[in-house]
């Protein structure tokens, strides 16, 4: 399977919401940092936190992307 990016992310709570979310609308999500599996946190201000999408679902992906940053500004 051929992943594409989506999105990137701040931290891992956001990564890990988002994932969720896109997963409950039938999106497979993977979810890319080297934050040491999350037991080194403090690491995400030197990297960024990728959320990556299979190819044939990122139109989808990123109209559910869409909804996600709405429901987040009301």
């Amino acid at each position: 399977m051929n992943k594409k990016f989506l999105t990137s992310c701040s931290n891992r709570i956001e990564a890990e919401l988002l994932k969720g979310y896109l997963e409950s609308e039938g999106v497979k999500a993977f979810i890319e940092a080297d934050d040491c599996g999350g037991m080194a946190p403090h690491l995400h201000v030197l990297i960024s936190i990728k959320i990556y999408v299979a190819e044939n679902e990122l139109e989808k992906a990123k109209g559910l992307l869409e909804d996600f940053n709405i429901d987040e500004e009301e």
